[in-house]
């Protein structure tokens, strides 16, 4: 690790720099990441301040990671997003769709490192550079025939074989969540209002073969497809009591039973059967919930 990485320990000190001397850390970055990667650019996606998000890619598989400066944050649902929440829902119409609250509290604060993550969940194009994928696996269908760039839903054995091969690793859960976050502290990443269609359509976008689209549809960390439906590192756990605060993966002796975050856009188009819900902040699920069974996956890499 380089003497200089502790600059990206919080967002706080990394907008302090000039953005030579971010380039100059992202550069250093780029050298621990070794020969496989190159820095390819970087970019704000949040004009107001100045948060230069640096991308690498993975020359082989061609998977392009962000780099995302550390920070600290309040994971889960809070006790003013819960009120808020209530406010667009009832407790009865939630229970009626056995949508469990508890799941997600309590909210608690946990520190995360800096770290490299996948711009996108995995891709098709991506996969087929690596592995050869079982097909015949029931998962969504995203985008068009004609569609490119879009995500590939994987069996579980397939996740693990990328994860072989790559030598990376998922999110964990805490990851997850700061990412999808992204310094906001409302029940969506939108805001508190519950989102109209197009807000939601762009939550929920797929497909990110055209640029100028998945920029605007990027959180201020560059990440997009966040709402896909991804298998983070976690175990499940029916709530937060007890977990970790240092963004470390909350494993258990029963690693079958994984988390999955986001969900909603593998859903859409919707069916108005309260998928929205599945756009909170705070939303999370365990694997055999899914509708599918295959999953979504996003990769990161270690700095410390």
């Amino acid at each position: 690790m380089h003497d200089e990485f502790f600059k990206l320990n919080n967002e706080e000190t990394w907008v302090s720099l000039n953005s030579k001397e971010q380039e100059k850390i992202a550069l250093k970055v780029n050298d621990h990441l070794g020969n496989d990667f190159t820095l390819e650019y970087a970019m704000k996606y949040d004009e107001n301040i100045n948060l230069n998000i640096f991308s690498f890619r993975h020359e082989k598989s061609g998977i392009v990671f962000n780099l995302i400066p550390g920070g600290t944050f309040t994971m889960g649902l809070s006790e003013a997003e819960k009120d808020t929440l209530l406010k667009l829902i009832s407790l009865e119409e939630l229970q009626s769709i056995r949508f469990n609250i508890s799941e997600m509290e309590p909210s608690h604060s946990v520190s995360i490192p800096p770290f490299l993550c996948s711009r996108f969940p995995i891709l098709e194009e991506e996969v087929d550079k690596l592995i050869e994928i079982d097909y015949s696996v029931d998962c969504p269908e995203f985008g068009g025939r004609n569609d490119l760039d879009i995500p590939q839903y994987l069996s579980f054995s397939d996740i693990n074989k990328i994860l072989d091969i790559t030598k990376y690793r998922l999110l964990s859960e805490a990851e997850w969540e700061y990412v999808y976050r992204a310094g906001t502290k409302t029940l969506f990443y939108s805001g508190d209002k519950r989102p109209n269609r197009k807000i939601a359509k762009g939550l929920c976008l797929s497909v990110f073969d055209n640029k100028t689209l998945t920029n605007q549809n990027s959180n201020r960390f560059g990440l997009a497809g966040l709402s896909i439906g991804e298998l983070c590192e976690d175990s499940w756990h029916n709530n937060y009591i007890g977990a970790p605060q240092d963004g470390k993966p909350w494993i258990t002796n029963n690693k079958s039973k994984q988390v999955v975050r986001g969900g909603a856009g593998a859903l859409w188009p919707w069916q108005d059967a309260q998928e929205w819900l599945l756009l909170l902040s705070a939303f999370r699920m365990p694997i055999d919930r899914l509708e599918f069974p295959s999953c979504g996956m996003r990769l990161s890499i270690s700095l410390m």
